[in-house]
C-alpha cells in the first residue's frame, strides 16, 4: 500500500481522505496535516463545521486537550474510518477514536485564526506505517513497506 500526499498550506505535508462515520451519518473528504507531534488524529473547528459534526451527539471528554495555546474542549467520535486513495486502489483505516476539538474564540480576530488551523493526522495512524517526506522534491508518501523501500 502506498498513499501519496501533497505539500499544502503552511508549506506542510497533507493527506486527503474520506472521513466516514456511520454513527453520525457522515462521509466527506477531509485534508489532514501529517503531524508527528500529535498523538491522535484530531478534527479541528473549521473541518468539524464543514463535516457537519453535531457536538450534542458525541461524548465530551471531561479533561479536554492541552495544547500550545492552553486547554480546549475535546470530544470523541468512536468507530471512524478514513479511506485514502492509494497507488493500488483504496486503503481503509479504522480508528478506535477520533478526537474533535472545539475552541471558544474571544473575538473575531481569534475566530479567524482558529478557522485556519488544519485537522491533524496523528501518530495513532502514522506509527503503523513508514512515512517519507522530501520537501525539495515535494514527496509525501505513507506506505506499509519499509522506509528503505520508499526512498527508491
Amino acid at each position: 500500500m502506498k498513499i501519496k500526499g501533497s505539500w499544502g498550506e503552511f508549506d506542510a505535508p497533507y493527506l486527503r481522505g474520506a472521513f466516514i462515520c456511520h454513527k453520525l451519518n457522515l462521509m466527506r473528504y477531509i485534508d489532514l496535516l501529517i503531524d508527528t507531534g500529535a498523538s491522535s488524529t484530531t478534527i479541528l473547528d473549521n473541518d468539524a463545521l464543514r463535516l457537519g459534526i453535531d457536538y450534542n451527539k458525541i461524548e465530551k471528554l471531561a479533561e479536554g486537550t492541552m495544547g500550545i495555546g492552553g486547554s480546549v474542549d475535546t470530544y470523541v467520535i468512536p468507530d471512524v474510518m478514513i479511506a485514502f486513495r492509494t497507488m493500488e486502489g483504496i486503503h481503509r483505516e479504522k480508528f478506535g477514536n477520533v478526537f474533535v476539538v472545539r475552541h471558544m474564540p474571544r473575538n473575531r480576530e481569534e475566530e479567524e485564526r482558529i478557522k485556519r488551523i488544519p485537522s491533524l493526522l496523528g501518530r495513532d495512524f502514522l506509527n503503523k506505517y513508514s512515512l517519507f517526506l522530501n520537501r525539495k522534491d515535494k514527496i509525501v508518501t505513507i506506505s506499509d513497506k519499509s522506509g528503505a523501500a520508499l526512498r527508491k
